[in-house]
């Protein structure tokens, strides 16, 4: 039994903490149904290197994340970092640059715990039509200028995480 659980265990968390970081940073943001757009919810998503032994052995899922969600049914995993170097490079061209996101996140044993620790699922809501942000935290709500929705607020988010204007 041990040899059948343990492996499970080690894989099990690997999926969850693997799944949670390329999803989840303290400024993602969650939209609702009605401003919900595919490439900017692809957008939020990370590309996250762990280094190169484990984003080879994950055939790059980790460090090719935004091109998967972008292009999920068209580009095999084996072409994930040339894609991912050709989205750079055009989003460097045409200085849209500041939508993607990259972290090294070589401290995924740690960062994972932290993470899930100080924000949980915690997220900032969105709402593209009326152009404004709304985040709360269990006390407080802050609101700053990029998205709004009055309806929905979600604890846990540090009124210090702010997104940028689109």
């Amino acid at each position: 039994m041990f040899y059948y659980l343990s492996p499970l265990s080690v894989f099990g968390w690997w999926i969850v903490t693997v799944t949670y970081l390329q999803h989840h940073d303290p400024d993602t943001v969650v939209y609702n149904d009605k401003d919900w757009k595919f490439v900017d919810a692809a957008f939020q998503t990370i590309d996250r290197t762990y280094g190169s032994v484990i984003d080879n052995l994950s055939h790059n899922i980790t460090n090719g994340h935004v091109v998967h969600h972008l292009f999920f049914t068209k580009i095999p995993h084996y072409h994930l970092m040339d894609a991912t170097d050709a989205l750079q490079k055009y989003m460097k061209d045409n200085n849209i640059f500041d939508l993607y996101r990259f972290q090294e996140t070589r401290d995924f044993v740690w960062r994972i715990h932290a993470q899930m620790y100080e924000h949980g699922f915690a997220a900032k809501w969105a709402n593209t039509s009326t152009a404004t942000t709304t985040t709360s935290t269990t006390s407080t709500t802050s609101t700053t200028s990029t998205c709004d929705n009055k309806d929905q607020t979600n604890s846990n988010v540090n009124d210090k995480n702010h997104i940028k204007s689109q």
